[in-house]
């Protein structure tokens, strides 16, 4: 939760809502989710279509200032500034879509966004959380993700952008030989220097047996977690990807000079 979300929220305190006001609200944040999952897929401007045909003026004012790359501090008091102006009109219904909104300019994966929006309704409806996420049809099984996701030569060719061919491929042959190396011990203490996006960027397209090196440090929820990002992941330039490969091995280095970490060099 952002915090002048939270702290309007605080200040106002939650409205309640009866439940006959329940299907307006499970339609907004209904609306946030397929937003943020387009948003995912496509790029923020993927939206611009769905800012134009917006009825809802507060919704809009708030998507169109993300999609013009407005600061995300200058968002909020934005925000801020209608819901006090109005008098906190529909309160609890704006402050949904503010959280909304932010999310949506973090590109934050749909279901935390889901997570975060329905806090607001309080633990009255709690009820209704637990199946959501299977129900919904944007949350696909890993299985189902198409081949076209692992890098091809084609593509490696086309979206180099300037890197050196060559120099891409050695790198990820290296990122792959050194995931080989390391411990279970080793990766928990990597895990903790690297961000989990770096993983899921530097990990696109990797075999499952690379992945399965990370995996098996994680909890089944936080695996769950990750491949939903890894399904969501916007585009990526190869180079993006090269790079982050290129961070991780920075530390892996640096941990091992600090003797923090072991590679099982053959």
């Amino acid at each position: 939760m952002n915090n002048m979300a939270l702290e309007l929220f605080l200040r106002v305190g939650a409205k309640e809502i009866k439940e006959g006001e329940r299907p307006e609200y499970e339609a907004i944040i209904a609306k946030l989710v397929g937003l943020a999952l387009k948003a995912r897929k496509g790029g923020i401007l993927a939206l611009e279509e769905d800012v134009n045909n917006e009825s809802e003026p507060f919704l809009k004012i708030g998507l169109q200032l993300t999609i013009d790359g407005t600061e995300p501090s200058l968002i909020e008091e934005i925000l801020c500034a209608h819901i006090i102006a109005d008098n906190y009109r529909d309160f609890m219904k704006r402050i949904i879509m503010f959280q909304g909104v932010m999310s949506i300019g973090c590109a934050d994966n749909p279901r935390i966004l889901e997570v975060r929006v329905r806090s607001f309704l309080g633990e009255k409806f709690g009820k209704y959380y637990a199946g959501l996420f299977a129900k919904r049809p944007f949350v696909k099984a890993v299985s189902e993700v198409p081949n076209g996701d692992v890098l091809t030569q084609n593509e490696i060719n086309s979206l180099l952008d300037g890197k050196d061919e060559k120099d891409v491929l050695k790198s990820s042959n290296k990122f792959e030989e050194l995931m080989g190396m390391l411990d279970n011990m080793s990766v928990c203490r990597i895990l903790k220097d690297v961000d989990m996006k770096s993983w899921v960027v530097a990990l696109k397209g990797s075999s499952d047996e690379i992945c399965d090196v990370i995996f098996r440090n994680m909890s089944a929820r936080a695996i769950e977690m990750f491949k939903e990002e890894m399904i969501y992941l916007p585009p990526l330039r190869v180079k993006e990807v090269a790079e982050e490969k290129e961070k991780i091995m920075e530390t892996i280095y640096a941990l091992e000079e600090k003797g923090e970490i072991i590679l099982k060099r053959r």
